[in-house]
């Protein structure tokens, strides 16, 4: 299990303190997985599509490597949260970004990212965005992993969004939702986090409060 943490795609760290991010891949190693805490580089020195290619190098290291840590190369699992979550999202729907022999992965959580790339004038995280992604309007469709569903190949898919989630995040799950749905004529995992917000969600693995924990443990064993 592959953990991406967000940061608005111009900051953040596999450590912001002793217990987060480590927090998520704690909480599987001690479910008897291999718990993995990834990065990837960041605006605005790095621009799109690089977070995705980084996400693609990282699969390719885990298959190569994952057996010396006693790790199965043919189950990873990537988890990604706000901007992790949208390069997973990138890497997992646009085809050029993969191996030709596809994406490497056995299946994705997805937790409060964005798909459909069209910010609001008033998005608190605006200018973040366009560090990473660019300040051209037209290239946005082009760029949102939304745009590629239908031509992907199916992947077990599980989409979490939070109550009090950040402006847009919550809708954007819901879209992506909507989309596998429409796709594949039944619809992935889903859940809303009651009562969590966008930090929370992440911060309650490993805790007392490990309610989508034992969803995703549920979703990986079932593998869907």
């Amino acid at each position: 299990v592959v953990f991406l943490h967000g940061g608005a795609y111009v900051r953040g760290s596999r450590s912001v303190n002793t217990e987060v991010y480590g927090n998520v891949a704690t909480y599987f190693a001690r479910q008897g997985m291999l718990g993995v805490n990834g990065s990837y580089r960041l605006a605005p020195a790095a621009q799109w599509p690089a977070a995705a290619q980084d996400v693609g190098l990282l699969v390719k290291w885990l298959k190569a490597n994952a057996n010396a840590y006693g790790g199965d190369p043919e189950r990873i699992y990537l988890i990604g949260h706000s901007a992790g979550a949208t390069h997973i999202a990138t890497y997992l729907y646009h085809k050029d970004l993969q191996e030709p022999n596809g994406a490497g992965i056995a299946g994705v959580v997805l937790m409060s990212g964005r798909y459909h790339f069209d910010p609001k004038p008033d998005d608190p995280n605006l200018t973040n965005f366009q560090a990473y992604f660019g300040t051209d309007q037209t290239r946005y469709p082009a760029q949102s992993p939304i745009n590629y569903v239908k031509t992907a190949k199916p992947m077990p898919t599980f989409i979490a969004i939070s109550e009090y989630d950040n402006p847009d995040l919550d809708t954007q799950g819901a879209l992506l939702f909507s989309a596998l749905c429409e796709r594949d004529r039944a619809c992935p995992r889903f859940t809303r986090m009651e009562l969590h917000n966008h930090l929370s969600m992440v911060y309650q693995f490993n805790t007392a409060d490990d309610a989508l924990g034992r969803q995703i443990l549920e979703f990986i064993r079932r593998g869907r």
